[in-house]
């Protein structure tokens, strides 16, 4: 029986793999915990989310057509050959933007802090200024960026622009507030804090994550269509079978999970969502980059290790199993 061609396996999987490795390095909790102001919370919303007797969430699931995702691949990956070191550029200087508004929020804790009775409302609106100049030029980049996404489609590009320049115009009125003096008291400045977060930052937020469940969902098309070709061939190792087929599985749940994100309105369903799309993505990655690479070894990683690894409820496992069965009729 004829051994799996590990050399001849697509490389690009594993450019993939670094990609959702800097995906999942970002918190998908920025927004709540820098944006919004602390006296804005979120309680449970009729979204639509069910739950079963072990927790596990119920997906609105829609698979991906063999069609769609043709269609989403086609060119992907040269493209992102040609822009990976811009994009990677991209996201090093995002992450130094975040590290300067941070800093600045730190600088802005202290100042207040030491500030007499008079001079702390005059404080509060410089500091609150800083930070939405730090915001804006921010918006300005991601916008900018927005040209350069590889994967996303221009439906969900659309949506980001327009709450980024809405946001962005929101942002701009404030500060000219503050420059004109509108604002007088503590106050009115958290009450328009409150505002800018719930009307611009919230959809602005979901359109954005909208934006990287679409890009993800094209991943996840490529990883697919890429390792469905392999599997129709006859004279693998059955343990190079095994672990493709297991790989196949888990991107099927992983497409399931990103186009729930996709159809979410609410922000505490989307959150969630977008919660277990990274987390299967995860274990996804994990089966070709531990699993494949540990087929060279004696020893075979078991499924429910991979799930203990990447913090996957076994709830998931029937469906997967249940997948494995059909594609190896």
């Amino acid at each position: 029986m004829k051994r799996f061609d590990f050399a001849a396996f697509p490389p690009v999987l594993f450019i993939g793999s670094i990609f959702f490795a800097l995906l999942l390095a970002v918190t998908t909790n920025v927004l709540k915990n820098y944006y919004l102001p602390a006296e804005l919370s979120f309680t449970e919303t009729e979204s639509g989310t069910l739950l079963t007797e072990t927790g596990s969430i119920v997906l609105d699931e829609r698979q991906l057509t063999f069609e769609e995702r043709d269609a989403r691949i086609k060119g992907f990956i040269l493209r992102l050959e040609n822009r990976f070191e811009k994009i990677q550029a991209q996201r090093d200087a995002q992450q130094l933007r975040r590290q300067e508004s941070i800093q600045h929020q730190i600088l802005c804790r202290d100042d207040v802090r030491r500030s007499n009775r008079d001079m702390k409302l005059p404080t509060l609106f410089r500091c609150y200024r800083g930070a939405l100049t730090l915001d804006l030029e921010a918006l300005r980049k991601e916008r900018t960026n927005l040209d350069d996404l590889i994967g996303a489609t221009l439906e969900a590009r659309e949506a980001s622009l327009a709450t980024i320049n809405a946001l962005m115009d929101a942002i701009a009125t404030i500060v000219d507030a503050i420059d004109d003096g509108v604002y007088g008291s503590q106050k009115d400045l958290e009450e328009a804090k409150h505002n800018l977060a719930e009307r611009y930052w919230i959809p602005k937020w979901i359109a954005s994550t909208k934006l990287r469940a679409d890009e993800m969902l094209t991943w996840t098309s490529y990883f697919l269509e890429t390792i469905a070709p392999q599997l129709i061939e006859n004279g693998f190792n059955e343990e190079y079978a095994e672990v493709l087929t297991n790989a196949y599985a888990c991107f099927e749940d992983a497409e399931l999970r990103i186009t729930a994100v996709i159809d979410a309105e609410d922000l505490d369903a989307i959150t969630e969502k977008m919660d277990g799309a990274l987390g299967e993505l995860a274990a996804c990655l994990g089966i070709l980059r531990g699993e494949l690479s540990s087929m060279q070894e004696p020893e075979t990683v078991l499924e429910e290790e991979i799930q203990e690894e990447n913090n996957i409820p076994a709830n998931r496992t029937p469906r997967r199993v249940l997948r494995r069965a059909r594609l190896t009729e």
